[in-house]
């Protein structure tokens, strides 16, 4: 029995530039009254733009980071990060979708395109809050597919 040939191919997306707009770390306070960090809140967001003329996305990544004390309470740090993703597709007309007079992208491509982007920030984002009293910001793994589902990405 012969193996379906897949769609997606890893290797159609190229990473063509990664831009930080924004980092603010807020931190006087911690220091003005430092204490373990026990954890962290973390919030993220994602906005997406696609060019089916270009084959070409933009993934947005907006992260606010808290940290958390011992009793799970604010512990007066935290961070702000904008984090900025553009790809280019190869083969890009077997990713987009064309219905009604709209272009979308497929799921399965939106969803490695996510996991490129939020692999790549949770690096960035450890190698930026380091120094800080955050002290290293380890992103939890996510599954993208999953978030794009729950949280519908504005085209």
């Amino acid at each position: 029995m012969a193996l379906k040939k897949n769609r997606f191919q890893p290797e159609d997306i190229k990473i063509v530039a990664i831009h930080i707009p924004e980092f603010i770390v807020e931190q006087r306070e911690y220091y003005e009254n430092p204490s373990k960090l026990s954890g962290y809140d973390i919030e993220m967001e994602h906005e997406t733009a696609y060019n089916d003329e270009h084959y070409a996305a933009r993934f947005r990544l907006f992260f606010n980071i808290r940290g958390k004390n011992n009793n799970n309470e604010p512990a007066g740090v935290s961070a702000k990060i904008l984090l900025e993703f553009h790809f280019k597709l190869d083969n890009g007309e077997k990713y987009f979708i064309r219905e009604n007079g709209n272009t979308k992208i497929n799921l399965e491509m939106a969803a490695n395109l996510l996991s490129v982007a939020y692999a790549t920030a949770r690096g960035i984002i450890l190698q930026l809050t380091l120094p800080s009293a955050l002290g290293g910001v380890i992103l939890p793994v996510m599954d993208a597919a999953k978030w794009i589902k729950e949280n519908q990405t504005k085209n």
